[in-house]
């Protein structure tokens, strides 16, 4: 039951420091460009309407234009760059009236003003930006990002779209004029009307394997059935079952003659016909799949599927004595699944892996206590159960713990050690599944553009915790240690180490909830 109190992985660990977090990769006040009077905007690159986000009466619209051609830069290719030397990329924020139809957003005429906070008729200057490229050198580009401190950005409605006119002065000081004339359209993300999403994957895939393991699920006189899970990442959770992390599952639902090969082709079967020689198509079960379905788990840890009702499955036997398989197949929503791969093909282990993305140790500084909770008895064994989270701009870690006494008015100090036994003066250790982690756990992220992406994840499975107090100050020192041998004794785990003083924030009670 402690998983219902905790969050998933994207919920409210990182609320508390994003605000602090810049929002485009080295966003710094870097130097500006020479002055220009005008630089030409021609090129739209893409938009979203967010609509009454905040309900405030006005709603929020985002564009991109540029001057030129854009290509993306970063270590994962998703930061927009513009490509040629002396072009830029504009990235429009404003706050105007409410679009009269959320699925066919207009942007309002009038003149917007640089505001630091909310408002209608103004622009964020956080987001509305512009990026240059400074210099190139062969196939290397010095980008820059021109910020501003002042000015109007003007929309007018023409009959070629738009006219959008920001007279800025930048930082450095240095007054510029940007122009964009053309199309704006809008992609509807505020929510109006909006189904619930159906978990669909909705994408053709065509996707790089890197390990399948083989599992006879089931066995009688006329076939054996044998269940193939492809991934396309090493590292798999929860008995062999899902990826661990960000990435794509396959899961072949295969029939063959009894006693033979998994080697052979394989044709999509009827629903409850079981016969040699096809797959069993996938079907919907709520919003999950059974029989033959791709998974997709997203760096936000959220997970879609797709059922597949079509195509065709070739597996070979090298010589080597490793397997070849090439899938050519399609979904229920008419997209494609693609997928080829040679290599040792593994029994399903239910070997319990280690969870831990880590690969060293961490020294972590929190900046501030985000949350302390009270569950009072919660375990129903006379113990008392808090949680509370230490965060920086891009850290998370969650520790649930249980005390022998104590109030919702204060933290109990005293020594915890990490354990199971759910006895007072333990911290609780955690897990991590494939779309949450839970109780104890250590988070990381990665900004990409607007969005922060877990990183690295570690379940908290042994160590220490100490809470001392001295005159309405906490001090929290805690060496964790993360599951890297779970199935290697002879291995070191990663420690997470750290201090934070401070006052906690007003201890929530969950006790009458």
């Amino acid at each position: 039951m402690i998983s219902e109190r905790f969050s998933r992985i994207m919920g409210a660990f990182i609320g508390a420091f994003v605000c602090m977090a810049t929002v485009s990769c080295h966003k710094t006040e870097s130097p500006s460009p020479e002055p220009v009077s005008a630089v030409d905007l021609h090129k739209f690159q893409d938009g979203i309407y967010f609509g009454d986000f905040w309900k405030e009466g006005f709603a929020d619209y985002y564009f991109i234009v540029s001057s030129g051609e854009i290509g993306y830069i970063g270590e994962q290719q998703d930061y927009l760059a513009p490509m040629n030397e002396g072009e830029y990329v504009m990235y429009f924020d404003l706050w105007g009236d409410v679009s009269a139809d959320h699925t066919n957003p207009v942007v309002p005429e009038g003149i917007y003003k640089l505001s630091e906070h909310r408002a209608n008729y103004t622009f964020n200057p956080t987001l509305t930006f512009a990026t240059v490229n400074k210099e190139k050198v062969g196939d290397r580009s010095r980008i820059e990002n021109v910020l501003f401190a002042d000015g109007t950005i003007s929309v007018k409605h023409t009959s070629n779209g738009y006219c959008v006119t920001a007279d800025v002065v930048t930082t450095a000081g240095v007054a510029m004029q940007f122009v964009y004339e053309g199309e704006i359209v809008l992609a509807d993300k505020s929510g109006e009307g909006e189904e619930l999403d159906n978990t669909h994957i909705n994408a053709n895939l065509d996707i790089d394997l890197h390990r399948v393991t083989r599992e006879l699920y089931s066995s009688n006189e006329e076939y054996d059935n044998y269940i193939l899970r492809c991934f396309d990442t090493d590292k798999i959770a929860n008995e062999g079952m899902y990826p661990s992390g960000p990435g794509h599952k396959i899961q072949l639902d295969l029939y063959t003659e009894k006693g033979g090969d998994i080697a052979g082709t394989y044709k999509v079967g009827t629903r409850m016909d079981y016969k040699p020689g096809v797959f069993y198509p996938g079907v919907w079960f709520g919003s999950q799949a059974l029989g033959t379905f791709c998974m997709q788990i997203d760096k936000n840890y959220k997970s879609r599927f797709c059922t597949i009702v079509d195509g065709v499955v070739k597996i070979a036997n090298n010589e080597d004595g490793t397997y070849s398989i090439d899938c050519d197949l399609s979904d229920s929503d008419g997209y494609s699944v693609k997928a080829s791969w040679t290599g040792t093909v593994e029994e399903r282990s239910m070997l319990i892996e280690p969870q831990t993305t880590l690969e060293e140790d961490v020294n972590m500084v929190p900046l501030k206590c985000s949350t302390a909770n009270y569950y009072g008895d919660f375990m129903g064994n006379g113990t008392i159960n808090y949680g509370i989270v230490l965060a920086n701009e891009l850290e998370v870690l969650n520790i649930d713990f249980i005390a022998g006494m104590g109030s919702s008015s204060a933290l109990p100090v005293g020594t915890y050690k990490v354990s199971a036994d759910v006895e007072p003066w333990t911290v609780t250790p955690g897990k991590i599944g494939f779309s949450d982690a839970e109780p104890s756990c250590y988070i990381r992220y990665e900004q990409s553009g607007n969005d922060y992406y877990p990183k690295a994840l570690a379940p908290i499975v042994g160590g220490t915790m100490t809470i001392s107090s001295n005159g309405g100050q906490y001090t929290i020192k805690f060496d964790f240690e993360d599951d890297f041998n779970l199935s290697d004794s002879s291995l070191q785990p990663h420690h997470i180490r750290g201090s934070w003083t401070g006052e906690i924030p007003e201890i929530n009670d969950y006790t009458n909830q």
